[in-house]
């Protein structure tokens, strides 16, 4: 990912800035980030969206690898943890406990690797009871939730009825017109 103030991290700085933008003008606070297939670089996207945040101090911001089947997060920041996300949803250890420090304003929960379930965490009844604690009890600006591609599996489906948008990332001429109006369309 790109650190510092690069000419490459100003593109993520643009990109948060419309990011906050859109959610402050909507009322928005959740946002889902997948594709369409995999290998279009959402992870690396939040990953960068999330350095870029370290930059913009007066916001909060955390991150979620939801992506419990094919998780890259941890690996891409260099991360080696004890716990994961599914552990959170399971309820097996705490947000505060399983999330990562990023900077001073961004908080990163990471998965270590993939879960047994993960359609069976995102359908539980207690998945977004958990995710709105989270959110009540640390009260960040932006919650974003870096998904499965969403042709691929049902978890991002299932995750969608938990946010107030979502940000699709295509990959240059390897995404389909077709693939990205049936995520479109899904989202």
């Amino acid at each position: 990912f790109v650190e510092g103030q690069t000419p490459e991290a100003a593109y993520f700085d643009v990109l948060r800035t419309k990011i906050l933008q859109q959610c402050k003008d909507n009322g928005w606070r959740r946002v889902l980030v997948t594709s369409p297939t995999k290998s279009c670089g959402k992870t690396t996207i939040c990953a960068n969206l999330a350095a870029s945040m370290t930059r913009q101090s007066d916001r909060h911001m955390m991150v979620f690898d939801m992506d419990m089947r094919r998780p890259y997060m941890a690996k891409a920041l260099g991360y080696r943890g004890e716990y994961s996300v599914s552990d959170v949803l399971e309820g097996t250890v705490t947000f505060g406990d399983q999330a990562v420090r990023f900077g001073d304003n961004v908080a990163i929960s990471m998965n270590q690797a993939p879960a047994a379930n993960p359609s069976k965490l995102m359908l539980a009844d207690n998945t977004p009871r958990i995710i709105d604690r989270i959110e009540r009890d640390f009260a960040p600006d932006i919650m974003l939730f870096d998904t499965p591609p969403l042709l691929a599996t049902d978890d991002t489906l299932a995750m969608l009825k938990m946010v107030d948008c979502a940000l699709i990332i295509a990959a240059a001429e390897m995404t389909t017109t077709d693939q990205l109006d049936v995520t479109e369309k899904e989202a």
